[in-house]
């Protein structure tokens, strides 16, 4: 090992970009705080939870969709930044916050192709989709090998 570097502890966690990544498995997970210290709901309190939500590789967007529409409905009812969240609002983004932890439970193999001899064939595939609300759009590499 070269001078100054540091051999990594197969059983910690290390945080980067937003995501934690667990050495032993080699799969990136996600953490995230769960701060609903604010009194009421507001649409600065709100945008402030979705601006926490880092994920610079997009896995969570399907997820992270459903806070972005609460808060593009917030924006039809133009309430001021302090003013307290209408209840049919405040319901749907209360289950989006009961719901959101269970990101946690999700792990991404680094690695996208093996690491063992024989892959034959990768191949790329893309997907989009839009509706009235939204689009999104994916890229996929499939690796094909001897099994």
């Amino acid at each position: 090992m070269a001078k100054g570097c540091a051999e990594i502890d197969q059983d910690t966690m290390i945080k980067t970009l937003g995501l934690m990544w667990n050495p032993r498995q080699d799969v990136f997970q996600f953490s995230f705080c769960d701060e609903n210290t604010a009194a009421k709901t507001t649409k600065r309190t709100i945008l402030s939870a979705i601006g926490r939500i880092f994920d610079p590789l997009g896995i969570t967007g399907p997820v992270i969709l459903t806070a972005k529409l609460i808060m593009q409905k917030l924006w039809s009812y133009s309430l001021g930044w302090d003013k307290r969240v209408p209840d049919e609002l405040l319901k749907d983004w209360t289950q989006f916050q009961e719901s959101f932890h269970m990101l946690s439970n999700i792990q991404v193999q680094r690695a996208i192709v093996p690491k063992q001899k024989g892959v034959l064939k990768l191949e790329i595939h893309g997907f989009a989709d839009a509706s009235e609300s939204a689009y999104g759009a994916c890229i996929y590499l499939k690796c094909i090998d001897l099994d």
